[in-house]
Protein backbone atom coordinates (compact mmCIF):
# COMPACT_ATOMS: atom_id res chain seq x y z
CA UNK A 1 0.00 0.00 0.00
CA UNK A 2 1.50 3.23 -1.05
CA UNK A 3 1.74 6.43 0.95
CA UNK A 4 -1.54 7.98 -0.79
CA UNK A 5 -3.97 5.03 -0.04
CA UNK A 6 -2.73 5.49 3.74
CA UNK A 7 -3.51 9.30 3.81
CA UNK A 8 -7.02 8.37 1.77
CA UNK A 9 -8.02 5.28 4.32
CA UNK A 10 -6.67 8.32 7.32
CA UNK A 11 -8.93 10.44 6.09
CA UNK A 12 -12.12 8.53 6.45
CA UNK A 13 -12.74 7.52 3.08
CA UNK A 14 -15.42 5.63 1.94
CA UNK A 15 -16.01 3.37 -1.47
CA UNK A 16 -12.98 5.43 -2.96
CA UNK A 17 -14.34 8.93 -1.77
CA UNK A 18 -13.57 10.52 1.19
CA UNK A 19 -15.42 12.91 3.41
CA UNK A 20 -14.40 16.05 2.00
CA UNK A 21 -14.65 14.71 -1.83
CA UNK A 22 -18.45 13.53 -0.74
CA UNK A 23 -18.95 16.84 0.40
CA UNK A 24 -17.96 18.51 -2.88
CA UNK A 25 -20.38 15.84 -4.66
CA UNK A 26 -23.14 16.63 -2.68
CA UNK A 27 -22.99 19.82 -4.79
CA UNK A 28 -22.59 18.63 -7.78
CA UNK A 29 -25.77 20.34 -9.82
CA UNK A 30 -28.28 17.85 -11.11
CA UNK A 31 -29.62 18.55 -14.54
CA UNK A 32 -32.41 20.83 -15.37
CA UNK A 33 -34.24 18.02 -16.91
CA UNK A 34 -34.49 16.21 -13.51
CA UNK A 35 -35.15 19.24 -11.02
CA UNK A 36 -37.55 21.23 -13.24
CA UNK A 37 -35.69 24.24 -12.74
CA UNK A 38 -33.85 27.05 -14.49
CA UNK A 39 -29.76 27.74 -13.82
CA UNK A 40 -28.96 30.21 -11.45
CA UNK A 41 -25.81 31.33 -9.73
CA UNK A 42 -25.70 30.17 -6.17
CA UNK A 43 -23.57 32.69 -3.39
CA UNK A 44 -20.48 30.39 -3.15
CA UNK A 45 -20.37 30.97 -7.12
CA UNK A 46 -21.53 27.35 -7.83
CA UNK A 47 -24.36 27.23 -10.58
CA UNK A 48 -27.61 25.42 -8.79
CA UNK A 49 -31.33 25.01 -10.22
CA UNK A 50 -34.43 26.30 -8.24
CA UNK A 51 -37.62 24.30 -9.04
CA UNK A 52 -39.98 25.50 -9.89
CA UNK A 53 -41.99 24.07 -7.61
CA UNK A 54 -44.02 26.15 -4.38
CA UNK A 55 -44.89 24.92 -1.49
CA UNK A 56 -48.44 24.14 -1.98
CA UNK A 57 -47.78 22.54 -4.77
CA UNK A 58 -45.28 20.08 -2.74
CA UNK A 59 -47.54 19.81 -0.11
CA UNK A 60 -50.57 18.71 -2.90
CA UNK A 61 -47.67 16.14 -4.16
CA UNK A 62 -47.97 14.28 -0.61
CA UNK A 63 -51.65 13.48 -1.56
CA UNK A 64 -50.60 11.99 -4.78
CA UNK A 65 -52.12 8.91 -3.56
CA UNK A 66 -55.87 7.84 -5.02
CA UNK A 67 -57.54 7.32 -2.03
CA UNK A 68 -56.77 10.20 -0.15
CA UNK A 69 -57.48 12.72 -3.57
CA UNK A 70 -60.62 10.76 -3.58
CA UNK A 71 -61.30 11.49 0.06
CA UNK A 72 -60.01 15.02 -0.53
CA UNK A 73 -62.71 15.47 -3.47
CA UNK A 74 -65.73 14.25 -1.46
CA UNK A 75 -65.16 16.65 1.18
CA UNK A 76 -64.95 19.36 -1.05
CA UNK A 77 -68.39 18.46 -2.73
CA UNK A 78 -69.73 18.30 0.55
CA UNK A 79 -68.45 21.79 1.55
CA UNK A 80 -69.77 23.43 -1.67
CA UNK A 81 -73.23 21.82 -1.16
CA UNK A 82 -73.34 22.53 2.55
CA UNK A 83 -72.03 26.39 1.34
CA UNK A 84 -74.63 26.68 -1.34
CA UNK A 85 -77.31 26.16 1.48
CA UNK A 86 -75.36 28.42 4.12
CA UNK A 87 -76.32 31.33 1.82
CA UNK A 88 -79.90 31.34 2.39
CA UNK A 89 -80.23 29.15 5.82
CA UNK A 90 -78.77 30.70 9.50
CA UNK A 91 -76.11 30.07 11.48
CA UNK A 92 -73.84 28.85 8.53
CA UNK A 93 -71.25 30.38 6.83
CA UNK A 94 -71.99 29.84 3.16
CA UNK A 95 -69.60 31.60 0.87
CA UNK A 96 -66.56 30.54 3.55
CA UNK A 97 -67.86 26.84 3.18
CA UNK A 98 -68.22 26.85 -0.33
CA UNK A 99 -64.43 29.09 -0.74
CA UNK A 100 -63.24 26.10 1.72
CA UNK A 101 -64.35 23.57 -0.96
CA UNK A 102 -63.09 24.77 -4.23
CA UNK A 103 -59.68 25.08 -2.43
CA UNK A 104 -59.52 22.03 -1.31
CA UNK A 105 -60.48 20.80 -4.63
CA UNK A 106 -57.75 23.01 -6.34
CA UNK A 107 -55.29 21.41 -3.62
CA UNK A 108 -56.20 18.00 -4.99
CA UNK A 109 -55.24 18.68 -8.38
CA UNK A 110 -52.31 20.50 -7.11
CA UNK A 111 -53.06 23.93 -8.43
CA UNK A 112 -52.86 23.02 -11.97
CA UNK A 113 -56.03 23.69 -13.28
CA UNK A 114 -57.12 25.99 -11.40
CA UNK A 115 -53.79 28.06 -9.78
CA UNK A 116 -53.35 30.32 -6.95
CA UNK A 117 -54.14 33.37 -8.83
CA UNK A 118 -58.22 32.22 -9.12
CA UNK A 119 -57.92 31.11 -5.62
CA UNK A 120 -57.21 34.62 -4.33
CA UNK A 121 -60.33 36.23 -6.64
CA UNK A 122 -62.16 33.46 -4.93
CA UNK A 123 -61.26 34.69 -1.74
CA UNK A 124 -62.27 38.37 -2.49
CA UNK A 125 -65.29 37.36 -3.81
CA UNK A 126 -65.95 35.34 -0.25
CA UNK A 127 -65.19 38.09 1.96
CA UNK A 128 -67.65 40.49 -0.21
CA UNK A 129 -70.21 38.62 0.14
CA UNK A 130 -70.18 39.68 3.74
CA UNK A 131 -70.76 43.44 2.66
CA UNK A 132 -73.33 42.79 0.59
CA UNK A 133 -76.25 42.50 2.99
CA UNK A 134 -75.46 45.82 5.26
CA UNK A 135 -74.87 47.52 2.04
CA UNK A 136 -77.88 46.83 0.47
CA UNK A 137 -79.79 47.00 3.14
CA UNK A 138 -77.82 50.66 3.54
CA UNK A 139 -78.93 51.80 -0.23
CA UNK A 140 -82.40 51.02 0.35
CA UNK A 141 -82.94 52.45 3.51
CA UNK A 142 -81.33 56.28 2.15
CA UNK A 143 -82.82 56.33 -0.67
CA UNK A 144 -85.88 56.67 1.12
CA UNK A 145 -84.72 58.88 3.48
CA UNK A 146 -84.40 56.77 6.62
CA UNK A 147 -82.27 57.74 9.59
CA UNK A 148 -78.73 56.49 10.43
CA UNK A 149 -80.52 55.09 13.84
CA UNK A 150 -82.62 52.99 11.38
CA UNK A 151 -80.01 51.67 9.35
CA UNK A 152 -78.17 50.47 12.80
CA UNK A 153 -81.36 49.33 14.16
CA UNK A 154 -81.56 47.28 10.90
CA UNK A 155 -78.17 45.63 11.10
CA UNK A 156 -78.48 45.05 14.29
CA UNK A 157 -81.86 43.58 13.66
CA UNK A 158 -79.98 41.07 10.87
CA UNK A 159 -77.54 39.87 13.69
CA UNK A 160 -79.79 39.12 16.21
CA UNK A 161 -81.76 37.19 13.45
CA UNK A 162 -79.51 35.06 13.01
CA UNK A 163 -79.56 33.18 16.47
CA UNK A 164 -83.69 32.68 15.88
CA UNK A 165 -83.14 30.83 12.46
CA UNK A 166 -85.19 31.89 8.98
CA UNK A 167 -87.85 33.30 10.55
CA UNK A 168 -85.61 35.89 12.55
CA UNK A 169 -83.72 36.65 9.35
CA UNK A 170 -86.72 37.67 7.72
CA UNK A 171 -87.88 39.64 10.73
CA UNK A 172 -85.15 40.84 12.31
CA UNK A 173 -84.29 43.47 9.60
CA UNK A 174 -87.66 45.14 9.83
CA UNK A 175 -88.07 44.75 13.43
CA UNK A 176 -84.59 46.85 13.77
CA UNK A 177 -85.24 49.41 11.43
CA UNK A 178 -88.66 50.51 12.77
CA UNK A 179 -87.54 50.50 16.49
CA UNK A 180 -84.27 52.75 15.27
CA UNK A 181 -86.72 54.76 13.18
CA UNK A 182 -89.09 55.45 16.75
CA UNK A 183 -85.76 56.46 18.42
CA UNK A 184 -85.77 59.37 16.17
CA UNK A 185 -89.12 60.37 15.11
CA UNK A 186 -92.22 59.60 17.22
CA UNK A 187 -93.98 58.32 13.37
CA UNK A 188 -95.08 54.61 13.30
CA UNK A 189 -95.84 55.54 9.72
CA UNK A 190 -92.34 56.63 9.19
CA UNK A 191 -90.67 53.61 10.83
CA UNK A 192 -93.04 51.75 9.04
CA UNK A 193 -91.35 52.11 5.39
CA UNK A 194 -87.95 52.10 7.69
CA UNK A 195 -88.69 48.56 8.03
CA UNK A 196 -89.86 48.31 4.33
CA UNK A 197 -87.23 49.00 3.05
CA UNK A 198 -84.68 47.39 5.65
CA UNK A 199 -86.16 44.33 4.60
CA UNK A 200 -86.41 45.01 0.53
CA UNK A 201 -82.40 45.42 0.84
CA UNK A 202 -82.07 42.63 2.78
CA UNK A 203 -83.87 40.68 0.38
CA UNK A 204 -82.10 42.01 -2.84
CA UNK A 205 -78.74 41.32 -0.82
CA UNK A 206 -79.39 37.47 -0.34
CA UNK A 207 -80.52 37.40 -3.86
CA UNK A 208 -76.93 38.99 -4.90
CA UNK A 209 -75.20 36.93 -2.44
CA UNK A 210 -76.90 33.72 -4.00
CA UNK A 211 -75.39 35.08 -7.40
CA UNK A 212 -71.69 36.03 -6.09
CA UNK A 213 -72.35 31.93 -4.58
CA UNK A 214 -72.99 30.82 -7.50
CA UNK A 215 -70.25 32.73 -9.62
CA UNK A 216 -67.64 31.51 -7.30
CA UNK A 217 -68.49 28.00 -8.35
CA UNK A 218 -68.83 29.27 -12.37
CA UNK A 219 -65.39 30.26 -11.68
CA UNK A 220 -63.96 27.44 -10.60
CA UNK A 221 -65.71 25.35 -13.43
CA UNK A 222 -64.33 27.43 -16.03
CA UNK A 223 -61.18 27.67 -14.83
CA UNK A 224 -60.98 24.03 -14.38
CA UNK A 225 -62.15 22.65 -18.01
CA UNK A 226 -61.67 25.78 -20.17
CA UNK A 227 -57.88 26.71 -18.79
Amino acid sequence: MNSGDSDRRDRGCLDGLCSDELTATSRTVRPAEITGGTPALGSDGRTNYEGRRTLIQALATAWSNPHHVRVIWALAVVLVVVGLAGVVLPALPGTVLIFAGLLLAAWADGFVRVGVGTIIGLGILTVATYFVDVATMALGMKRLGTTRRAMAGAAIGTLAGVFFGLPGLLIGPFVGAILGELTAHRDLGRAGRAGIAAWIGFLIGTIVKIGLAFAMVGIFLTAWFVS
